[in-house]
């Protein structure tokens, strides 16, 4: 089965145009001239290939052709004749610009385990900290500097510190490209970029992926196969901005002993945070 298109029909062309642009519409026709010799096409299942036909040969008349951005909302198809389809397709549905909450910001508390403890109860001041980590003493009272066995530091004393942090979560748009494709691999990783989220500045190793959740929705008024360039999707994007870069303390080997060592807890990837209307 083949298909031809005509789409400059100007009978029953009908536009409207807005002062603000929410209220434009269009109404276009155009006639699918079906070569369906042995007939296996007929009625419902005519008028469907037609749809699909007019929409492949030309991905632009998903969008009305006498506006900017204005998508379709409702297509009619009637079949006139044992190879002919008559399309009415009507644009509406401007998407109208108000407040939109763009992001949230909340203090948390992240629980880590440490060794450590700021400073004697003998010792004056305030203590010593390190990477947003207690780091005066051991709890037992050794120097942080102390080498320790295999064996030793498993016995040793630990403590479940309440760090600071921010959670950030980020609603956006984006149309045609899914985000879980762009950032799913990302998850549980920090960025290795300097991120700006609505004036809040963000530095390399600081901000991690913790999570992501997306909606798919259709401008048309079903779901076209091969229409992915018209799914808009709506996603939150959950982060998490730690300014010591998510610190953990260990131990590291030197020798055959082990002395305590605080490192980023994260793998850091290259991702930043983008749209398709836009990044930021």
């Amino acid at each position: 089965m083949s298909l031809r298109v005509k789409d400059q029909i100007y009978e029953g062309t009908q536009a409207v145009y807005s002062a603000d642009g929410f209220g434009d519409q269009m109404r276009v026709r155009a006639m699918v001239i079906v070569q369906n010799k042995d007939g296996t096409n007929d009625g419902p299942q005519l008028i469907r290939s037609a749809v699909n036909k007019y929409f492949a040969d030309d991905t632009g008349r998903f969008y009305s052709p006498g506006h900017t951005n204005l998508p379709i909302s409702r297509i009619n198809g009637r079949q006139v004749a044992r190879n002919l389809v008559e399309l009415q397709i009507d644009y509406a549905g401007r998407p109208t610009v108000a407040g939109r909450q763009l992001a949230t910001f909340s203090t948390i508390t992240l629980p880590t385990p440490v060794f450590t403890k700021a400073k004697d109860e003998a010792v004056p001041g305030p203590g010593e900290y390190k990477s947003g980590l207690p780091f005066g003493a051991m709890i037992d009272g050794q120097p942080v500097s102390t080498p320790f066995t295999e064996e030793e530091v498993t016995k040793l004393r630990t403590r479940t510190f309440p760090r600071s942090a921010m959670r950030i979560t980020i609603d956006r748009v984006d149309i045609g490209l899914n985000p879980m494709r762009r950032y799913g691999s990302f998850v549980r990783t920090v960025s290795s970029n300097q991120i700006s989220i609505d004036g809040f500045l963000c530095k390399p190793g600081t901000l991690l992926l913790e999570g992501l959740q997306t909606t798919a929705t259709t401008a048309l008024a079903f779901d076209v196969p091969g229409s992915q360039s018209v799914t808009r999707y709506e996603y939150k994007m959950s982060l998490v901005y730690d300014s010591n870069s998510f610190p953990v303390q260990g131990f590291k080997q030197e020798g055959e002993d082990h002395v305590l060592d605080i490192a980023p807890e994260f793998e850091p990837a290259n991702w930043r945070i983008e749209s398709n209307f836009g990044g930021f």
